[in-house]
């Protein structure tokens, strides 16, 4: 029989375990802005990362695979939601450090600016498909081990038929 101290124990442990797994994602935000751990570590990790909030989530509640899910289903949402909350902060701190002032005493020195595009040769409509035709004519010769190009070894066929 279950007696209150066993309830009150199990509650007591399912709020902390919950809170303490549902607290992980904003911490991994946090790392991810001070620039601690890369999104990209972590996408790569994401099997790893995966499987320990599962063995987490086993651990923390009680034995059954309902409470379980309960757990690490969320939690796992919780973690791509963090990478992708992540990775779009990242791709915003390097061009706001590119906006800052520089510090006092430092000049503020900015790159030569780029070199005017060259002017495209001039084309005339016979080069154009020629171009075309040539691209399009590489797509149609599939390789095969047997006859070469299935081009050439329709063009042999058509010729002994001749």
């Amino acid at each position: 029989m279950i007696g209150i101290s066993d309830f009150v124990n199990l509650a007591g442990l399912l709020a902390l375990s919950f809170g303490i797994m549902f607290q992980l994602p904003i911490a991994m935000v946090l790392l991810m802005r001070c620039g601690i751990v890369a999104p990209e570590t972590l996408r790569k990790s994401r099997p790893v990362a995966v499987t320990a909030i599962f063995i987490l989530a086993a651990i923390l509640t009680p034995p059954d695979v309902v409470s379980q899910l309960l757990l690490g289903v969320p939690t796992w949402l919780l973690f791509e939601a963090a990478l992708l909350i992540g990775a779009g902060s990242s791709r915003r701190k390097p061009a706001a450090a590119e906006e800052t002032e520089p510090e006092s005493g430092e000049e503020k020195t900015e790159a030569p600016p780029p070199p005017p595009p060259e002017d495209p040769p001039e084309s005339d409509p016979e080069n154009t498909l020629d171009a075309v035709y040539r691209r399009s004519d590489r797509k149609n010769m599939h390789k095969n081990r047997r006859f070469g190009t299935i081009s050439d070894h329709y063009h042999r066929s058509r010729r002994k038929g001749k």
